[in-house]
């Protein structure tokens, strides 16, 4: 159901992407070079090899396309707590790809302390990156199909926080931020018609 109002919100609204395979070849992105940025980056962060998570522990959230020969580079990492997990921020170099978020599971090592052992002030909300009002994009991914559409902000949040949009014909729906001006859709509860 949300892939056809997803559709039909990108045929509305003139944002269909997949032309864009034909200018630019657009690959998967895979599991493992996920798993190699995140990996990266923790040992760059001081991770013991025997601690790093494994390729099972990345849950991807959807299928991701990008540039073929992208580079993958980890560009923010949130602790969530009540999840026992870390939200990983992706983007690729020069654009080729929209950022994305994935989770890792992690239990008891010494990552889990590395994220939650850092000075409060870096354990901070992160900073609001869109506020109500603000016109963003957001994005549905699927196997073979990506789509775009604008919305209009209506709550304020951060990076990985589920908000409220409007589309251009006054829909409202459940939004993942990804970054500034960019955001993912969530699946929608579906309501039944009486």
């Amino acid at each position: 159901m949300i892939a056809h109002v997803m559709l039909a919100l990108g045929v509305l609204s003139g944002t269909l992407l997949w032309g864009q395979e034909a200018r630019t070849p657009q690959t998967p992105v895979t599991r493992e070079e996920i798993h190699r940025a995140v990996t990266d980056e923790l040992r760059q962060q001081g991770v013991r090899e025997d601690e790093l998570p494994r390729l099972d522990d990345i849950e991807l959230p959807a299928a991701l396309f990008a540039a073929a020969g992208r580079t993958l580079r980890v560009a923010a990492v949130r602790w969530e707590a009540d999840r026992a997990r870390a939200q990983f921020r992706l983007e690729c170099a020069s654009g080729q790809c929209v950022p994305f978020l994935v989770d890792v599971r992690v239990e008891r090592s010494a990552f889990h302390a590395l994220l939650i052992s850092k000075p409060p002030s870096k354990q901070a909300r992160p900073p609001t990156v869109v506020r109500t009002g603000d016109r963003a994009r957001v994005v549905f991914l699927g196997d073979r199909l990506h789509l775009a559409a604008a919305v209009t902000c209506l709550e304020h949040g951060a990076e990985g926080d589920i908000i409220r949009v409007r589309n251009q014909d006054g829909a409202i729906f459940r939004a993942r931020i990804l970054g500034p001006g960019w955001l993912e859709v969530l699946p929608q509860r579906e309501r039944s018609i009486r």
